[in-house]
């Protein structure tokens, strides 16, 4: 993990500059950025378009040049960047419960050693995440985005089409290949290659017999257990805006809040926001 990989997690953020200017000029569309790490070490800028047609290339790539020109003139938002930085602290305490976390972690040092030919490039991203509040800030953020990105000189753009009737041929010469293994091969490999085909089916089978028992003991309303608690809230007034403010001690929590809208105009309805800390 670098900064760089940040930036892009900062544009992915639904009030980014990339974000705000898809949502505008393709609302139909899912844009996305990303950076990818070339064999000898660099790294790449991506973005990634999906739910667009062919004549939104341009568009496509308006939007990618004019987000990195508003994030380079203006910078990043703090606020955003908090809410971040929680993201991630939260997301690390997740994988530590990860039933496959030793397995997960073996990969990423077997894939980070290839990448950068360096046995200890793992411990890299500890050390980042170990020291994430001091290293993520708005400053080093807009460095980096500055320093790698202000002077762009080779850009790429690649469009993939669906072609009408391709699924249909590729099944066709997929048939045809197999017709003509099964025609090359004896009666005793094709036995020997149905035997195996069997056996693995019944495999599969059983296995998922074993995890997926035909009988499950199913919960009921009834028979769950009912659990309310409820906890203090104060209650304030800044500037116009209700501030409802209550501390629990578990480090981990999920928030959900229902507002009454029917009040507010829909025209207003835009410029009406919840903000949870």
């Amino acid at each position: 993990m670098c900064v760089l990989e940040f930036v892009c997690d900062y544009l992915n953020d639904e009030s980014s500059p990339l974000q705000v200017l898809a949502t505008e000029r393709l609302p139909q569309a899912y844009i996305s950025a990303t950076t990818y790490w070339r064999p000898e070490g660099k790294v790449a800028l991506g973005f990634v378009g999906s739910m667009l047609n062919e004549a939104d290339k341009e568009t496509f790539k308006s939007v990618c040049d004019d987000a990195i020109a508003e994030l380079l003139e203006n910078g990043a938002n703090e606020e955003v960047l908090k809410a971040m930085l929680v993201s991630n602290q939260f997301s690390d305490l997740m994988k530590l419960d990860s039933s496959s976390v030793y397995r997960s972690l073996a990969e990423y040092m077997a894939s980070s050693w290839a990448l950068f030919d360096e046995r200890d490039a793992w411990k890299w991203d500890v050390e980042f995440e170990k020291n994430l509040d001091e290293l993520l800030t708005v400053e080093n953020l807009n460095r980096a985005a500055r320093q790698y990105w202000s002077e762009l000189d080779t850009a790429v753009l690649a469009v993939t089409v669906p072609a009408p009737g391709l699924k249909e041929k590729n099944d066709a010469a997929l048939r045809a290949k197999l017709d003509e293994m099964k025609a090359n091969m004896s009666p005793e490999e094709v036995a020997a290659l149905v035997e195996k085909t069997q056996a693995y089916h019944a495999f599969v089978e059983e296995s998922n017999n074993i995890i997926m028992p035909e009988v499950l003991n199913a919960l009921t309303v009834d028979t769950l257990p009912e659990e309310v608690s409820y906890k203090p809230a104060s209650e304030t007034n800044i500037g116009g805006v209700r501030v409802i403010t209550s501390e629990i001690e578990s480090p981990l929590i999920r928030i959900s809040l229902r507002t009454d809208t029917s009040a507010i105009p829909f025209e207003d309805l835009f410029d009406f926001y919840e903000y949870v800390y």
